[in-house]
């Protein structure tokens, strides 16, 4: 299933040509603006889904492929500040960001954004989730093409950040890629039906494969007639899809294991309803736990489904003490091997619904340290075959507590 990038024209000159052959069929993309070396930040693979054949790994991203936290953050600034150039920087901005995948890309956009002091008015973030835990729903909307498609956006509890979500005139709605806006189009639709618009949407993106026909259609929405719809990205072009032919179709993996008892503590999941100021985990604990800099090696902090800003943000206050450290989140995208994806483990979900997850290209022994963070204080999510992965690692929970694994089993 191994495939070749061969790219048509000089890296350095546009518009480029990069033809991706894959085993079920071959994607072209044509780009004709680029401000990163697109090569770098996407490769191909190929996913196990009937309803679209193919998956845009991205590089930076740190969700198929581990990420130093100083490369991640560099994308963030960078999206920012494209961001801030097409907003009114004096008013309310509400950012949000797309579950599972962009989650932590939506965060960082608007940490980002806060730490640049461009802004004079609030900001808070507001993600989508696939688990509500109880919580109010302000809006929901099914994403058409996905593998999990249940996206619901939650009630704010704290009431400022409630107050940016519901009144804020400008929105920077924020994914990784798009390429019909139809999950651009979903969310709006539910937020008016909930009775919200805007005066100004800027959709950020890694890459818009639409040729900028995205902000088009959503600007001739119904609810967004009205709106001046902008759009940014760091790489933008038009792909096209030639699967083969006669290949059966795929289907879906199912899981018939499911932990009962996993679950997500009250006050680890409160993100979900919103972020407003800094984040900053506890990491105490795990600065003791480690060795030094210099004798540790590489680390490599791990997040679990959704939960991906947090693990991002203690590799990279690692990386601030000395350390070098990567992130990457555990998912539920069923991506099959190949050149992009070379390792995989499959394992029951951390949040106990019964769906496959998926930890993909980390090789254990590759690196010196393996921390992966748990939304709850009970270590029950984290299926055996994960842990028998993973093998000699580390685990911390929300409160900071260092809990440690050696051949898969919790050490006394």
């Amino acid at each position: 299933m191994s495939f070749q990038t061969r790219s048509i024209a000089d890296t350095q000159t546009l518009p480029q040509r990069h033809i991706f052959p894959l085993s079920r069929g071959t994607m072209t993309l044509d780009v004709t603006t680029s401000k990163a070396d697109v090569t770098g930040i996407i490769k191909m693979a190929e996913r196990q889904n009937p309803k679209r054949a193919f998956l845009f790994v991205s590089t930076v991203l740190g969700r198929h492929i581990p990420v130093p936290a100083a490369s991640h953050r560099r994308v963030l600034q960078a999206l920012a500040q494209e961001a801030a150039q097409q907003i009114d920087t004096a008013r309310d901005v509400l950012v949000m960001g797309y579950a599972e995948t962009a989650v932590g890309l939506g965060a960082g956009v608007y940490d980002a954004l806060r730490q640049s002091h461009m802004l004079e008015g609030r900001a808070a973030y507001l993600p989508t989730t696939r688990h509500p835990e109880g919580r109010p729903v302000w809006a929901g909307f099914s994403e058409d093409h996905s593998h999990a498609t249940a996206h619901n956006v939650l009630v704010p509890e704290d009431p400022e950040i409630r107050d940016v979500a519901f009144n804020a005139p400008t929105l920077v709605l924020v994914d990784d890629e798009t390429t019909t806006g139809k999950t651009f189009a979903n969310l709006l639709a539910a937020l008016a039906a909930a009775g919200r618009t805007f005066e100004r949407i800027c959709l950020v993106t890694l890459t818009d494969w639409s040729a900028g026909e995205v902000r088009k259609s959503i600007s001739e929405l119904p609810f967004c007639q009205q709106t001046d719809v902008r759009s940014v990205s760091l790489v933008e072009g038009r792909w096209s899809w030639s699967p083969a032919a006669g290949l059966a179709e795929q289907t879906i993996p199912a899981s018939k294991d499911r932990i009962k008892d996993a679950r997500i503590d009250a006050s680890a999941g409160s993100w979900r309803a919103g972020i407003m100021g800094g984040t900053s985990p506890e990491t105490d604990a795990l600065m003791r736990w480690l060795p030094s800099a210099d004798e540790c090696g590489r680390v490599l902090i791990i997040g679990t489904g959704e939960y991906v800003w947090q693990p991002f943000r203690v590799a990279e206050m690692l990386e601030e003490g000395g350390y070098q450290a990567s992130f990457l989140a555990t998912t539920r995208s069923p991506v099959l091997l190949g050149e992009t994806i070379t390792r995989k483990a499959i394992f029951p979900d951390h949040y106990g619904i019964g769906v496959p997850m998926y930890l993909h290209n980390v090789d254990p022994q590759a690196w010196g340290r393996i921390v992966l963070l748990n939304e709850s204080e009970d270590l029950s999510g984290l299926a055996e075959p994960l842990r028998e992965y993973l093998s000699t690692f580390a685990v911390m929970t929300p409160a900071g507590r260092i809990h440690q694994f050696n051949k898969g089993k919790l050490c006394a």
